[in-house]
């Protein structure tokens, strides 16, 4: 028996193409110039916007201007005025990054402006060695060579 499964499309097809164009630049080569690549579907502009992060995974766009990136292998780095900071945040929770585990997601709290609060999930192994996802929120302070995590909480 042959059975079609259709996967629901939320976003447009520019919405689409636009979320590849961001996660295709966050993920370019270190040597990489402004370049076009053509796709099944749309023509994509990839620029280069910051060099040094390794396995890059995810963006959260703080209200001041400032971005947050996740590195797979376990740092959060922050990105402001188009510079990465050399120092990696601190105070994240044990982070296990095997294969494709690691530092996953981050998001900012709708209201992140007035509590600094940023949500997080990773990979993290139990005391009996099994490995799942975790979510976790901490208050992002500090300032440039000194961001950490306060508060930290595990959610999940």
């Amino acid at each position: 028996m042959n059975a079609k499964v259709t996967v629901p499309r939320p976003w447009s097809r520019a919405g689409r193409a636009a979320a590849v164009a961001l996660v295709v630049a966050a993920l370019a080569a270190p040597h990489a110039h402004a370049q076009e690549v053509q796709t099944k579907e749309h023509r994509v502009r990839i620029v280069e916007l910051v060099r040094g992060l390794e396995h890059p995974w995810s963006l959260a766009f703080l209200p001041d201007g400032r971005w947050l990136v996740t590195e797979r292998p376990g740092r959060l780095r922050v990105i402001a005025g188009g510079k990465l900071e050399p120092q990696p945040v601190a105070g994240l929770p044990r982070i296990d990054a095997q294969g494709q585990g690691g530092l996953l997601d981050v998001v900012a709290h709708p209201r992140f402006a007035d509590n600094g609060w940023i949500y997080l999930t990773y990979a993290q192994r139990d005391e009996r060695g099994r490995n799942g996802t975790e979510l976790a929120r901490g208050r992002l302070i500090g300032g440039p060579n000194a961001y950490r995590l306060a508060d930290l909480q595990m959610l999940l």
